[in-house]
């Protein structure tokens, strides 16, 4: 797992859980001491994707403040680069919608449905209208998180190439962001939770 990948990871761990002491971290991402841990959420701090976290000895919790806050100033080049790429990557798992798996089942059956009937209307359009009485009609459009447009809206500094470097990195954690032909979408399957949660 790479340092990028453990720190999305986590992330999307401790915004969307209440308990996550160092000992549970240790267990579920693998850290090795809490050392690491330590430094993982300074980065998340100096990201600015959380404003503050502190360790309450007496519940054995980190407190995670989840507000964004500015970026850390002032610092070498590299740092500063993993950063911003983890605080666009953050946005991201934070704020874009996860495609409903059982909407678009059903709209996926709908589209089958009709190309379906479209097969049977051209093959005897006469036939077909006298029995169902009209011709084929198109399901309603799925309402789909436009995964590439509300990038640029957010990122508008960034370019193509950055975009897709960065769904990749996310692929890489299991937040999925993969364009279907087929639908002409960007469908989002978040796989970032940890199995036995």
């Amino acid at each position: 797992m790479t340092k990028m990948t453990r720190q999305i990871k986590l992330y999307y761990y401790l915004i969307h859980t209440e308990y996550h002491c160092p000992e549970e971290l240790m267990q579920v991402f693998g850290y090795p001491n809490i050392r690491m841990i330590q430094r993982d959420l300074k980065d998340l701090r100096d990201s600015g994707l959380i404003t503050d976290v502190r360790y309450d000895k007496k519940e054995k919790n980190y407190i995670i403040n989840e507000e964004y806050t500015d970026i850390l100033s002032g610092i070498p080049t590299r740092r500063l680069e993993h950063l911003t790429r983890l605080r666009r990557l953050g946005i991201i798992v934070r704020e874009f919608e996860p495609t409903d798996e059982n909407e678009l089942s059903r709209y996926e059956d709908d589209l089958f449905g009709y190309k379906e009937d479209m097969e049977d209307y051209k093959a005897d359009p006469e036939g077909y209208i006298d029995y169902y009485g009209e011709k084929p009609t198109a399901p309603e459009p799925m309402d789909f998180f436009r995964a590439k447009d509300e990038y640029y809206k957010r990122f508008p500094d960034s370019n193509e190439r950055t975009r897709q470097r960065d769904f990749k990195a996310l692929c890489e954690a299991g937040y999925i962001i993969g364009y279907r032909r087929d639908l002409r979408e960007f469908i989002i399957t978040n796989g970032l939770m940890p199995e036995e949660y």
